[in-house]
């Protein structure tokens, strides 16, 4: 087998290679948040990677005159994982103004927050657009878009 051989059969296995681990990356958005549809649930905030982002029922929602507050605690944080972004970029129908940050006091985490309410991943969540934390409990939920 001559070098030049060589080299075409190697730069035609890394194309083939590289396509395949590009199809099995999720697509990712230039969006911090995106609106996902889901049969069962309607529409709901996801992240740029289509991960299904919660509240808790059990923490301070944050209102014009308060700080919302998590109480989601060590273990909680096990199954439940803060989610916190640092630069929002939305386009409508969601708006910008409606997430902010804040800092955890029992941890000093940074959190993302929209229109009051502590974000949070699902642990199990593993594919684009799983919701299998929706309702656990009776206390946790994906944040619903109208």
């Amino acid at each position: 087998m001559t070098t030049i051989t060589t080299v075409i059969i190697i730069l035609v296995f890394l194309i083939v290679f590289l396509f395949i681990i590009q199809k099995n990356e999720p697509a990712v958005s230039s969006q911090t948040f995106q609106i996902y549809f889901n049969r069962k649930l309607g529409n709901y905030l996801v992240d740029r990677r289509s991960r299904a982002l919660y509240y808790y029922g059990e923490d301070r929602i944050g209102t014009s005159k308060s700080q919302p507050k998590s109480h989601c605690g060590e273990g909680c944080l096990g199954v439940w994982q803060v989610f916190y972004e640092d630069k929002i970029n939305v386009s409508p129908p969601l708006r910008k103004e409606d997430f902010s940050n804040l800092e955890r006091h029992q941890d000093q985490q940074n959190q993302t927050v929209y229109k009051g309410h502590p974000l949070y991943y699902y642990i199990n969540d593993l594919n684009e657009g799983d919701a299998k934390g929706e309702g656990m409990n009776n206390t946790w939920f994906v944040l619903k878009i109208d």
